[in-house]
C-alpha cells in the first residue's frame, strides 16, 4: 500500500515507513531500543524452542509473556538449531546477498560479522571502540571489533550467527552516542 508522504512530494510506502526511492543515507531514528537486562523474559515460546521475536530485538514487543516468540539473547544451543535457510527470527534467507549488502543475508554462507558505518571518528573520540564493545556486546559474545584507521566504520565479529542477526536488528536506526548520526548496519 502506498499513500502520500508529507512534504517534498513523491510516494510514501506506509509498510516501510519511508518515501519510495529515498536515499539510504536518510535513515530514520528508531523510537525504541532493546535493553536485554530489562526486556529479556519468559514467553509462550520459552519452553517450545520457537524463533526469536523481531519486535523484542527492536525493543518494541507489546505482547510480553504472551508473545509466541523468544525474548532473550541467543546462545550456542540456538545457533546449533539454526537452519541456513532462515535467520534467527524465522525470515527466509536468499541464495545471494542484496547488492547493497543489506537485508537478511545469504543461505550460501554463515556470516557473523557486522559492518557498522557512520560511527564517530575514532581519532577524535578515543572511547568509540569501548562504546561499540559495550553496546554491541550486550547482544552476545564478541570475537573482535576492528576499526580501520582513518575510517568512520567498524567491523564487529560475533561468535554466533544468531547474535549477529539479533544485534543487527536491535541497533538498526540507533545512534552510538546521544546526538550522533544514525548508524548504518549491514
Amino acid at each position: 500500500p502506498r499513500g502520500r508522504g508529507g512534504g517534498g512530494g513523491g510516494d510514501f510506502n506506509i509498510w516501510y515507513g519511508k518515501k519510495l526511492g529515498r536515499d539510504a543515507k536518510e535513515a530514520l531514528q528508531a523510537t525504541t531500543r532493546l535493553d536485554p537486562s530489562r526486556d529479556t523474559g519468559r514467553t509462550m515460546a520459552t519452553s517450545r524452542g520457537e524463533r526469536f521475536c523481531v519486535f523484542f530485538a527492536q525493543g518494541r514487543c507489546t505482547d510480553g509473556p504472551k508473545c509466541e516468540y523468544q525474548h532473550r539473547i541467543p546462545n550456542a544451543e540456538d545457533d546449533k538449531l539454526l537452519s541456513n535457510e532462515v535467520d534467527i527470527f524465522g525470515r527466509e534467507r536468499f541464495g545471494t546477498d542484496r547488492d547493497d549488502m543489506g537485508g537478511i543475508g545469504s543461505f550460501s554462507r554463515e556470516n557473523t560479522t557486522l559492518y557498522v558505518g557512520k560511527i564517530p571518528d575514532s581519532s577524535k573520540d578515543r572511547d568509540v571502540k569501548k562504546q561499540i564493545r559495550e553496546q554491541f556486546g550486550a547482544f552476545g559474545e564478541l570475537e573482535a571489533v576492528r576499526i580501520p584507521e582513518g575510517r568512520t566504520c567498524a567491523f564487529i565479529k560475533y561468535r554466533y550467527r544468531g547474535n549477529a542477526e539479533l544485534a543487527r536488528e536491535a541497533m538498526m536506526g540507533q545512534t552510538l552516542t546521544k546526538g550522533h548520526i544514525i548508524l548504518n548496519i549491514k
